[in-house]
């Protein structure tokens, strides 16, 4: 970790050398497997999303039930935003760590 220390940020002090902070911390291994993971869920979470919403509104479509069209629907809504977050939370982590000067947020997992 001694070796990383070469610059330091504006805002906080903190000194990293963002080339080699990411390998000091995960192994390239766990950084490959890592990314083999978020790119499943990238593929994963739209379709569950899709599939989940599809399938509560035909139960409240079957149904013929008003209350269990708004419960789909707000079901539906939180898919949405939770699989919209899952898509979002790596941008805003590198943004929010770069801004701060810390090394590459998600370390080219998800970006």
């Amino acid at each position: 970790m001694l070796e990383t220390i070469i610059y330091k940020t504006n805002i906080l002090g903190i000194i990293i050398n963002k080339s080699s902070a990411c390998n000091d911390v995960l192994s390239s291994d766990l950084q490959s497997v890592l990314k083999d993971v978020y790119t499943a869920l990238m593929i994963a979470v739209p379709l569950l999303v899709i599939f989940l919403s599809v399938l509560d509104i035909f139960k409240a479509v079957v149904a013929q039930d008003e209350k269990d069209m708004g419960v789909a629907r707000g079901r539906a809504v939180k898919r949405v935003i939770v699989g919209m977050a899952v898509f979002f939370i790596p941008i805003i982590l590198d943004l929010l760590l770069d801004l701060v000067g810390i090394a590459s947020g998600t370390c080219g997992i998800g970006g």
